[in-house]
């Protein structure tokens, strides 16, 4: 399998994030990649040639959600337990919610079939906060 992950400091310090330990296989872990040097069409070319299923460990905001969604072989979204979610986005940032949440993003999102990122969004659009996925590392 693959692990995706979003943000370069929780890949970089993916040994940090107890729920990435608690993983039970030994997946591939790759960096989602950036507008930078680490473009994401590499690692999209690679998820679409390994053929393996894909969990995704993205930030718990409508974005993360759709990068989520449209991971090659996606199959699988990291989220802590829900009580623990749901604490974390109690104190989460509204505005970049906000600026997430655009007619095109809600459309997406509404429409969602995996029973599991359609139970994260529903958690995150009741919160109206974006909680960036770095906020699990060392908790």
């Amino acid at each position: 399998s693959v692990l995706v992950i979003e943000n370069w400091e929780c890949f970089e310090r993916a040994h940090d994030v107890q729920l990435l330990a608690d993983i039970t296989e030994n997946p591939l872990v790759v960096y989602r990649g950036d507008a930078s040097v680490y473009n994401t069409k590499y690692a999209y070319a690679l998820m679409e040639r390994l053929q393996k299923p894909v969990m995704a460990f993205v930030d718990y905001d409508p974005a993360g959600i759709v990068i989520a969604k449209g991971l090659p072989c996606f199959e699988s979204f990291l989220a802590p337990s829900d009580e623990a979610l749901e604490l974390l986005l109690a104190g989460g940032n509204a505005e970049r919610f906000s600026e997430q949440y655009s007619s095109n993003t809600v459309r997406v999102l509404e429409t969602l079939e995996h029973e599991q990122l359609r139970h994260a969004w529903q958690l995150i659009k009741k919160h109206g906060k974006a909680l960036p996925h770095e906020k699990l590392i060392s908790i």
